[in-house]
């Protein structure tokens, strides 16, 4: 059986969709209808592991789907300030432009976000840890 390929451009970059349930709409044009969040769900785990740069669109949708601001996602990247976001917003369908290490740390984030092992409130938090050292205390068991 062949696999029908629809390409599908409604979050904001394209991707190609494998054997979609499909709608017919009154003029018999058929298109995808996807569950929404099952797809978000999908396309973020596959940017998480994609092998090429993130482009401007799709740092977009990142950040979108983590629920963030341009201002704590620049705290959570370690940025100075939040129009760094914007501009690599702002490449489009291009590479972004985010530094290697950025990046890195942003797909790292994203693996932990996926995990729900922490929220992205406790990430901008880890970031913002005070330079100093304190002692650790335990309860005994």
């Amino acid at each position: 059986m062949k696999n029908n390929i629809v390409p599908y451009d409604e979050l904001g970059f394209r991707i190609y969709l494998i054997n979609p349930d499909m709608y017919e709409l009154p003029d018999g044009t058929k298109v995808p209808a996807p569950n929404m969040k099952i797809l978000q769900d999908e396309v973020f785990k596959v940017l998480c592991d994609k092998p090429f740069r993130l482009t401007g669109n799709e740092l977009h949708f990142i950040r979108k789907y983590m629920h963030m601001t341009q201002q704590k996602f620049s705290e959570l990247l370690n940025l100075s300030n939040h129009s760094i976001v914007s501009q690599w917003e702002n490449k489009d369908d291009a590479v972004c432009g985010m530094d290697y290490n950025t990046e890195v740390l942003l797909r790292l984030s994203m693996e932990v976000y996926i995990s729900n092992t922490i929220s992205a409130e406790k990430l901008v938090k880890l970031k913002n840890m005070p330079n100093r050292s304190e002692p650790i205390y335990v309860r005994a068991a």
